[in-house]
């Protein structure tokens, strides 16, 4: 199996090591974290090596482990531009039809579910429950969390975060950079830049 560098140390990461321990083509190395407060410290037995730049001076692949999209989106910027491998991490409890596309630096939790023609760019993360249903388009640095349900057809542009529980009906597009807060409902287009709330989403106004 190949050695692989997880970059990042905290919750998000806790769950890429558990979907990593529980594959069939990889095993962590270590953690790469720049929290130094971290460093050489042991989480749930695998050690925290360094900061992330440490990965820039070895030939493992990595993965990044980093919730925050806009932090995310810099450490794949970084690590592409040094022509890092950066591999996707897919729990086998995962459902992927075959007739899914994907990108790279991906990670895809337990239990959800991907159905036909979706199309996944890089560096998203799908977490726990996810339902991605056919034809969607998932754009580079999107984080969908744990519980979120999107219907056919729905494009989910550049950077955006849906928050758990969240729900977008079929044919819907949610702007790049957009937040959908936790447990909303999404029945119509959402903006760039805008964060909505609510049943139905409205744009929240702070």
């Amino acid at each position: 199996m190949r050695d692989i560098y997880i970059v990042g140390a905290g919750g998000h990461g806790k769950v890429v090591l558990d979907i990593i321990n529980k594959s069939e083509q990889y095993q962590a190395a270590s953690f790469l974290d720049d929290d130094s407060s971290l460093h050489n410290e042991t989480i749930n037995a695998l050690k925290v090596l360094g900061g992330f730049k440490e990965v820039l001076n070895d030939d493992k692949a990595v993965i990044i482990a980093v919730g925050n999209n806009k932090i995310r989106e810099k450490l794949f910027k970084i690590m592409k531009s040094n022509d890092l491998e950066i591999i996707n991490a897919v729990h086998p409890d995962a459902v992927i039809n075959s007739f899914v596309s994907m990108g790279e630096g991906i990670v895809i939790a337990a239990g959800a579910v991907i159905n036909p023609n979706a199309f996944i760019e890089d560096n998203v993360i799908i977490n726990t429950g996810v339902t991605v249903d056919h034809d969607c388009l998932i754009e580079k640095h999107v984080h969908l969390s744990p519980g979120v349900n999107l219907g056919g057809n729905v494009t989910v542009q550049r950077g955006a975060h849906i928050g758990i529980g969240a729900a977008v009906l079929p044919g819907i597009n949610i702007g790049k950079n957009s937040v959908v807060g936790a447990g909303a409902v999404v029945t119509k287009d959402v903006p760039d830049d805008v964060t909505v709330v609510g049943v139905p989403a409205k744009i929240h106004k702070s």
